[in-house]
């Protein structure tokens, strides 16, 4: 006899064990696949269409068709009921698709014995989709019935083929995407035009260089035809002004005012705005350039070629790069945030940002799943600037704890500025020593010379980097507002202060606020200060 216990199981050790397995079913289920009913189903019918140009397989002769083939499977199905399409709707995995949503939710609801699809393509083209799909079918004892592929089956050899196809038809929405990518990059190194021309410039056809396509090809050239609406001026005139005026320092907001009161049109209907103006200047098609991908078309030396007939000429393309290198680029709607870049997203850490008027205004995460995906995580704006300009006012009015967080930062500071002179000292020793190996004949060998030019290039450019970093540290300055000093106190400093000077010293004081997602959606929406946590900065550093 094995040594090994007989004893019977307690109830609980058998639920502790099968709660805990992965391989054991769970209360409710079955250790047995649940075999479809293939003996008059209760049937549904599912219709795709991607394009409606794609008439070869409309959804009106989808649905005709699969409907016809429902009786000759002998099915039970309902026209008003058990019909289910997704129009002008695509399914690699990136667009919702209401019809296939709904269909899988009643199968969920064991309503069905089996989907009827034109093809499997129609149905499920992405593998992550198929797998979830399939997995709902298996568990509620659905069959798939193809119309186009009667091979196809949840089980047996059927299910082989299942997965053949599936394979077949990811691959190829990979290889379609590489060749629409490769067109793509064959024609901007042709020197295509984009869809919409830049203000400035107009289209027109060019034979095509490769010799290859019979279509013409769509190239820049500067739009001089003058117009009424810009009062006799032409819009490359428009451009070369604006261009003339940032380099001689105009900003941007002068020009656009210039433009509005002149009535100049817009490509908008809102009228010119200076962050429209200067992506329009940055534009490099305005110098004959082309791009791909945001990187510019150039040739084997890595110089960029010039395709189109340019705007601005290249001496100017060169001041008006050189200004606007110098002046930030800003993301629009953030600017009047009172607490701009404090603010993290509690379920991905992403960065949230104010958006909506003044009176309903919100912190949203920007991966905010406006286009199906993210984590929706958002809270009201104004009660929330509330909560957290109270708490920071309460340690401006606490000299102990101001006084330790200062003495926080002033520590912090001077060990990162010794951490830079450290790094500093070494990259000078480092440079000494190659130099001194120079002299030394250690890079007499043929490739010496450019071996010791690229690692004391490489050396160079790291202690530069350095150098800046310790230009850019700053030294701390002791947190008060201007107020303070006057008598005010610290509330009412900072309802006096400038927006500017609130976010200095929020930004001095706080490290981060993480904003909780919401647990329940059960009830009407009530706003939970708790869901803020606060990290200052002495907890931080």
């Amino acid at each position: 006899m094995s040594g090994k216990s007989t004893a019977p199981l307690s109830s609980a050790e058998r639920q502790r064990r099968r709660a805990s397995s992965l391989l054991l079913p769970k209360d409710g289920e079955s250790a047995v696949t649940r075999e479809p009913v293939r003996v008059n189903p209760r049937l549904a019918v599912y219709g795709r269409l991607s394009l409606e140009k794609d008439a070869s397989v409309s959804i009106a002769r989808q649905r005709e068709t699969l409907e016809r083939y429902v009786r000759d499977i002998g099915g039970r199905y309902d026209p008003a009921a058990d019909y289910f399409e997704d129009d002008d709707k695509s399914a690699k995995g990136t667009v919702y698709r209401d019809g296939a949503e709904q269909l899988l939710q009643a199968i969920a609801e064991d309503r069905y014995d089996g989907i009827v699809v034109w093809e499997l393509a129609r149905f499920m083209r992405n593998k992550r989709e198929a797998r979830i799909a399939f997995g709902l079918m298996e568990q509620h004892g659905v069959e798939i019935y193809s119309h186009s592929e009667p091979v196809l089956a949840m089980s047996g050899v059927g299910r082989m083929m299942l997965e053949f196809y599936l394979d077949q038809a990811a691959k190829e929405i990979e290889k379609l995407g590489s060749r629409v990518k490769a067109a793509h990059e064959f024609m901007a190194q042709h020197g295509r035009a984009p869809a919409v021309a830049p203000f400035g410039t107009r289209k027109v056809e060019v034979p095509f260089p490769g010799g290859v396509r019979v279509k013409p090809l769509c190239r820049l050239e500067p739009d001089d035809e003058p117009r009424e609406d810009l009062q006799g001026k032409s819009p490359a005139q428009l451009v070369r002004e604006a261009a003339a005026a940032y380099i001689a320092g105009a900003s941007a907001r002068s020009v656009v005012k210039a433009w509005n009161d002149a009535g100049y049109p817009s490509v908008g209907a809102t009228g010119w705005h200076s962050s429209t103006l200067t992506q329009l200047l940055r534009n490099p098609l305005l110098a004959g350039y082309s791009t791909f991908r945001g990187e510019l078309v150039c040739d084997d030396a890595g110089t960029p070629r010039i395709f189109h007939a340019p705007v601005l000429d290249a001496a100017t393309w060169a001041d008006l790069s050189a200004v606007l290198a110098g002046r930030p680029t800003r993301r629009r709607g953030t600017n009047d945030s009172p607490m701009r870049g404090l603010l993290r997203c509690g379920s991905c850490g992403a960065s949230m940002t104010r958006t909506g008027p003044d009176a309903h205004a919100s912190y949203r995460c920007w991966r905010d799943g406006s286009k199906g995906t993210g984590c929706h995580n958002s809270i009201a704006a104004p009660k929330t600037e509330a909560v957290v300009i109270e708490a920071a006012v309460a340690v401006l009015g606490d000299p102990v704890r101001l006084a330790a967080l200062h003495a926080t930062v002033v520590q912090h500071a001077a060990a990162k500025h010794d951490a830079l002179e450290a790094q500093a000292a070494k990259l000078r020793s480092a440079l000494e020593r190659l130099d001194l190996e120079q002299v030394m004949g250690t890079y007499d060998d043929p490739d010496g010379a450019r071996r010791y030019a690229g690692i004391k290039g490489r050396l160079l450019e790291q202690l530069d980097e350095n150098l800046a970093a310790q230009r850019k540290a700053r030294k701390p300055r002791p947190l008060s507002l201007p107020g303070v000093e006057q008598g005010m106190t610290p509330a009412e400093a900072f309802d006096a202060a400038t927006d500017a000077q609130r976010l200095t010293v929020l930004c001095e004081l706080i490290e981060y606020v993480v904003v909780r997602p919401v647990t329940s959606h059960d009830g009407p929406r009530v706003y939970d200060p708790s869901r803020l946590a606060i990290t200052w900065r002495e907890d931080e550093l």
